[in-house]
């Protein structure tokens, strides 16, 4: 399962983030508002360990004010450090989640 955000390839969507890699990458935090709708992007962020970060996030109580009628949905880019700060401000720019700070 992969979906484009931007120019990358994201494994998921998945509805429960226990299906993240615990790995170094940039993950995406979705919504829509039916199976049949496009998401749209409530947060991106940026962790040596997507999952636990995505699991244990102080920013969750913004990503169910801004869920649609078809719940949130997670994605995760993998990559090393450098290229996950890279990526994580590129997509933050062109999408302008509202959840998160710059």
């Amino acid at each position: 399962m992969a979906i484009t955000i931007g120019n990358y390839n994201f494994e998921g969507p998945y509805a429960d983030p226990s299906s993240l890699r615990n790995n170094s990458g940039v993950y995406a935090v979705l919504t829509r508002a039916t199976a049949n709708d496009k998401y749209s992007v409530v947060d991106i962020g940026e962790s040596s360990g997507v999952r636990d970060r995505v699991t244990n996030h102080d920013r969750e109580d913004c990503w169910r004010r801004n869920k649609q009628q078809a719940g949130l949905s997670y994605a995760a880019y993998y990559c090393d450090e450098r290229a996950r700060l890279k990526v994580e401000s590129e997509l933050r720019g062109a999408y302008s989640p509202p959840c998160g700070d710059q």
